[in-house]
């Protein structure tokens, strides 16, 4: 989970308050699932069954204590949210769990016929979270779910009942939406990216002056970092001070900051 820095910034910062999705909690849950059923005739062996969860539901089950008792297990990127709080506060312990198992049974009866039967099952269960989790607000509280994995087991007894174990896979995650504010980079419509300056590579001379530059005591030189030449300040005259510069207006905006990287040796 990412955490908040407090820093002083050099210059003012354009902050916008977004909410984001918070993962509190996640389980893999089990849900072992017993029936049996008597086939409706005479049945040699079940060739194989096809299954699928329907309406499948996951509910939070909040409590209510005071906030006292959770101050010290609040996560500390989440504390000054919660600092402000007096009184009760929700808490998510537990969870219950809906759903139906629906079968589709296939068979060979005595004549060696392949028919079907289906089964409905339905399915409650309760799980406690490994850790119960403070929250703000429930109405922001949701689960997500990720598709359920199946296992059947059968054992068909006497020809006539047959019975079955399913087991659920099921992997959830308990999630509540909260707000911060995040430092946003200007649009780039206010700032464009990119190298404003003149053909920064120094690949165009004029004599002794690059092409969209201005310079005094600079020479060409062929010994240079990228492409085929380089500005030599002070070629003229060592003893002398030497100058190289670009004058750019071009999306050029108040307020921001640029940049100016070269490679000198």
């Amino acid at each position: 989970m990412p955490e908040q820095f407090i820093f002083t910034e050099p210059e003012e910062v354009t902050c916008m308050k977004v909410s984001i999705p918070v993962v509190l909690a996640e389980e893999e849950v089990q849900v072992l699932i017993d029936s049996t059923i008597h086939m409706p005739e005479l049945t040699k062996k079940v060739d194989h069954i096809d299954a699928r969860v329907d309406d499948l539901e996951v509910e939070p089950v909040f409590i209510h204590e005071h906030i006292a008792h959770w101050h010290v297990k609040i996560k500390k990127e989440w504390a000054h949210h919660f600092k402000e709080m007096g009184g009760l506060t929700s808490v998510v312990k537990k969870l219950i769990i809906e759903g139906t198992l629906h079968k589709q049974i296939y068979y060979v009866n005595q004549r060696d016929e392949v028919k079907h039967v289906q089964e409905e099952v339905p399915f409650t269960k309760m799980i406690e979270l490994k850790e119960a989790q403070p929250i703000l607000d429930e109405d922001n509280v949701f689960i997500q779910m990720h598709k359920p994995r199946l296992d059947i087991s059968w054992e068909l007894v006497r020809a006539g009942r047959l019975q079955q174990t399913g087991i659920i896979i099921l992997r959830v995650k308990v999630v509540e939406y909260r707000q911060i504010f995040v430092q946003v980079c200007p649009s780039p419509e206010l700032c464009p990216p990119g190298n404003f300056l003149e053909d920064p590579s120094f690949e165009h001379w004029a004599g002794n002056v690059p092409v969209f530059w201005g310079a005094t005591n600079v020479t060409p030189t062929g010994i240079a970092h990228t492409g085929s030449l380089a500005a030599d300040l002070g070629g003229i005259d060592a003893t002398k001070v030497a100058a190289l510069f670009q004058t750019t207006r071009r999306n050029i905006a108040g307020g921001r900051t640029y940049k100016l990287i070269f490679w000198a040796r």
